[in-house]
Parts: structure tokens; C-alpha cells; sequence
């Protein structure tokens, strides 16, 4: 856990400076210790109500925490044994703060990290709606305005406004995965490239090759990079460290794709595991952040 905590941190920062580097490892620290300060330890032995993500909530009597799963006996025949990710956010948050700490200050270090990366295409954006208007305005509404008042402006401010917020919806919008192997497109080649060299590396520290073959894609506006995964990740028993090699490729990814300007924030940018055809892990659909592994 160490070893993958310790990777997270330090090849997240590959491209910026050592005194960078140092400032959001101190800055990760803090911000989990405060996390971590605002949270209660749990204590086994109590009886509380479970709330699951499934729906299927039940009351229970904690008799086992360990950092890989919860044991509750609900009666005297019968236990469940929950792991962290079958939680919802409020029994998750108590029964395993320092996972739930761990979350939010990689939350917290995203903002912070989003606000040192340059900010080129939003100000040439800017720019250039400013030139025009001052040029077009005083020489057209002198004569245009006086000759047909009556028909053009009643016309096409209605139609306008509307096919602009549909253009918006169609951008905006996500319609999923699809895991057909496609060429990439040239401009996120040099992305997909070093992000391909960053998981080589990976893999040698670990003595396994992890991947077998990446492609991408661009889906409106964002950003999708399917991996085909050896049987390595899925040989790691322990479920909260496939989860920490998963969202560790996800913040690899959305990193460099932001960098580049490639996407408008780190959660446009997703990434999909893929197993003998078969997704099995990744990003969440709707969230990109929310990275999930297959359960064995």
C-alpha cells in the first residue's frame, strides 16, 4: 500500500519540478491529516444500520474491521461480509476514515493542481470575441436597424438562441464506452505516447508487463484511453490495491490529457480497463474520478 501511495505521488509530478514536487507531497500530507481529524474511529461491537450502494440496507452488529473489509452478524445464523466499495458515502466514511481521507485530499490536490496549469485556450477564447464586436456594431445597427425593424429582428432571435443550446448539449454530453479498438486520432498521439511509456515503466517496477495494447479516443469533450490489462492486475488479492493501481492510471491519464490542454477538467478525462473483451474496471461513467476494479 506504501509502495503504491509512494508512486501516486511522486510519478503524478514526472514533468514538474522538485520543489513542486515536494510542495504537493507536503501539501497531500496535510490535507489528509485534516481530513483525517474530522472523522471518528469506529468501534466494533456496535450495533448500527449499513447503507449500502445496492439498496439493500440491513442493521447489523460490527463484529470484525479490518483495512480490506467489515464483518457485521445481523443475527445469530447469518454474518455479511462488506468490503469498502460496496459502502455508500456515510457507512463508508465511518467504518474506514483513513480510505475516506485518502479520497478527499486527492480531491482537494486536484483543485490545487488545476490551478497552476496554464490557461491558453480560455483566454484565446476571450480575445477573440473582443475584436470583432468593436468594429461590426457601429457600422451596421446605423443601417440595417432603420430599414427593417419590423421583420428581421423579430425572426432570428428566436431561432438563434436555440440552436446554440443545442450545440452545448451535444458537446457536453457522454454516451458512454465503446471498447472496439479504433486508430487514435493525431492530436492526442503524443499524449497516448507517454502515457504508454509511463505504464512501461510501471511495470518494470512491479516485474510484470500490466499492459497489452492502448488506443484513445475523443468522445465530445472528453477524452477516453481503453487498456487491454495482462492478468497481473487481477492477481493482486487484495481488492483496495487494484482499486489504487486503477485510479493511479486515472490520475496518470487525466493529468497529462489536461496539461495538454486536451481536456477542460481532470474529470473529462476517463480511462477503461479491458480484459479478454470484457470492461472491468476504469472510470465511472459519469464520473471520471470514480475508478472501480472487478471484484474476483
Amino acid at each position: 500500500m506504501k509502495y503504491i501511495l509512494l508512486l501516486t505521488l511522486s510519478t503524478l509530478f514526472l514533468n514538474a519540478e522538485q520543489s513542486t514536487q515536494k510542495k504537493f507531497a507536503a501539501l497531500f500530507k496535510k490535507m489528509y491529516a485534516e481530513e483525517l481529524a474530522k472523522l471518528k474511529k469506529p468501534r466494533a461491537g456496535k450495533d448500527m444500520k449499513v447503507y449500502m450502494r445496492n439498496g439493500k440496507d440491513f442493521v447489523g452488529r460490527l463484529t470484525v474491521l479490518t483495512r480490506y473489509n467489515a464483518i457485521f452478524e445481523v443475527d445469530e445464523s447469518r454474518q455479511v461480509n462488506i468490503s469498502p466499495r460496496q459502502l455508500k458515502g456515510k457507512t463508508f466514511r465511518y467504518l474506514f476514515p483513513k480510505k475516506y481521507a485518502h479520497q478527499m485530499a486527492m480531491k482537494r490536490l486536484d483543485l490545487e493542481y488545476e490551478k497552476i496549469l496554464p490557461k491558453k485556450k480560455k483566454e484565446a477564447k476571450k480575445a477573440t470575441p473582443k475584436a470583432e464586436p468593436k468594429t461590426e456594431p457601429k457600422t451596421e445597427p446605423k443601417t440595417e436597424p432603420k430599414a427593417e425593424p419590423k421583420t428581421e429582428p423579430k425572426t432570428e432571435p428566436k431561432t438563434e438562441p436555440k440552436e446554440t443550446i443545442q450545440v452545448k448539449v451535444k458537446t457536453d454530453r457522454f454516451n458512454g464506452y465503446d471498447i472496439s479498438e479504433a486508430k487514435t486520432p493525431k492530436h492526442l498521439g503524443a499524449v497516448l505516447t507517454q502515457f504508454a511509456v509511463w505504464l512501461d515503466m510501471q511495470g518494470r517496477r512491479v516485474g510484470g508487463k500490466l499492459v497489452k495494447k492502448i488506443w484513445a479516443k475523443q468522445q465530445g469533450n472528453h477524452v477516453v484511453c481503453y487498456i487491454q490489462v495482462t492478468s497481473v492486475i487481477m492477481r493482486i488479492k487484495q481488492a483496495d490495491k487494484r482499486d489504487m493501481v486503477c485510479e493511479m492510471f486515472w490520475r496518470m491519464w487525466a493529468r497529462k490529457c489536461r496539461e495538454n490542454g486536451l481536456v477542460p477538467s481532470l474529470n473529462s478525462a476517463h480511462i477503461v480497463l479491458i480484459e479478454k473483451g470484457k470492461i472491468i474496471g476504469g472510470s465511472s461513467r459519469n464520473n471520471a474520478s470514480a475508478t472501480w476494479v472487478k471484484r474476483k
